[in-house]
């Protein structure tokens, strides 16, 4: 008879990757809330502990992605099943000790740097009398992949390693694979090793990658400010990486630098409430970034100005709250009688975001 029901337990995988996602988006904001990351992480758990309660139901779910024999192999995989979702299953194969589960798990780790962060996370969500059986064996790994996930491990528990995030960069600039790059360069960050500088600064590639910007945003993290300038291209063009590379250039670009960026940001942007065009949207969602990275209070009446307008009204009110401090729902600063609704249905991104009411900010503020 069968004693748990699929429902239930799909419900448990299902939330436990949303948190997931919610405690990864957190952890790499500007200024992690601790006190929503406890919440997140208590309730992460909880969902975890769910699908542990029946392991044979939750490992079903994952074990048709992770086949070899499968359609899905590890190296296709992450098109199927989202990270998020590898963080269960690695978190899922970690627990039972069982090593043909934790194999394609740390097979698939090489595929790309989400994956890899994701079975990272998996492991570490162990306590460590649990997770140090696979780490201190990953550790010691030719692979730098398998090394990084012991590695990361070592380093959240504060425990002594026979290699250094140092070691890792060297190995995954030098032979890859690249998937390694970001992790390796998170530890470096974590540790504030600097003698990792020289080696970032010969690192260069011409593509908009998130491997080149990673390198560059670590730079900036060590104390290499020269590095600012190299991420205009990720700036002033579209690419995946666009609004992460605006906010750190202009939390760091000093005021000259910065009105030069935003004219070209700017170019084309008619400023007008009708008939914004996408590429309009676009550019003026950029700029309202742009000032909220560097909190430039004399231009909040032009901020609050684009709340008039739908398609830049939510991300305008939380580059407000951002500049200013002031929470818009206590302060009882947001629409919530259903008049914004049409374009919730019709504009894309946001959606997590309130709609400002541009009427009562005015006036709070006496603009």
């Amino acid at each position: 008879m069968q004693a748990f029901i699929p429902d239930v337990i799909q419900a448990h995988f299902d939330e436990a990757a949303y948190l997931f996602t919610e405690f990864l988006v957190e952890i790499n904001s500007e200024q992690p809330n601790k006190v929503y990351l406890k919440k997140v992480n208590a309730r992460l758990d909880a969902h975890l502990d769910g699908l542990l309660v029946n392991f044979d139901a939750a490992w079903s779910i994952c074990d048709e992605a992770l086949s070899v024999d499968s359609p899905d192999s590890p190296f296709d995989y992450p098109s199927e099943f989202s990270a998020s979702e590898f963080f269960i299953a690695s978190f899922l194969a970690f627990h039972s000790q069982d090593f043909e589960k934790v194999k394609p798990v740390v097979e698939s780790a090489e595929s790309q740097p989400s994956i890899l962060n994701a079975v990272a996370y998996g492991l570490t969500w162990l306590p460590w009398q649990q997770s140090s059986f696979w780490a201190t064996k990953f550790v010691t790994s030719s692979r730098p992949a398998i090394a990084a996930i012991g590695l990361f491990c070592h380093q959240t528990y504060k425990q002594p390693a026979p290699i250094t995030s140092y070691d890792l960069v060297v190995k995954s600039l030098g032979q890859g694979p690249e998937s390694v790059i970001p992790i390796a360069l998170l530890m470096v960050e974590k540790t504030q090793d600097v003698s990792v500088l020289p080696l970032l600064q010969r690192y260069h590639s011409d593509e908009l990658s998130l491997i080149q910007l990673k390198v560059l945003e670590s730079r900036i993290k060590l104390g290499d400010l020269s590095a600012v300038v190299s991420l205009r291209g990720f700036v002033l063009n579209e690419n995946d990486y666009q609004e992460r590379a605006l906010k750190l250039a202009f939390s760091k670009l000093d005021s000259n630098d910065a009105k030069q960026w935003i004219a070209a940001l700017q170019s084309g942007f008619k400023n007008a409430p009708e008939a914004m065009s996408s590429e309009d949207a676009q550019s003026g969602r950029l700029v309202l970034l742009a000032i909220g990275a560097m909190r430039e209070k004399p231009l909040l009446p032009w901020v609050v100005k684009q709340m008039h307008i739908p398609e830049l009204a939510r991300i305008a009110g939380r580059v407000f709250s951002q500049i200013t401090g002031f929470d818009l729902r206590k302060q009882g600063w947001v629409i919530t009688d259903g008049s914004m609704d049409e374009y919730w249905l019709s504009l894309e991104g946001d959606e997590e975001l309130d709609w400002p009411d541009a009427v009562k900010i005015e006036q709070g503020m006496q603009f």
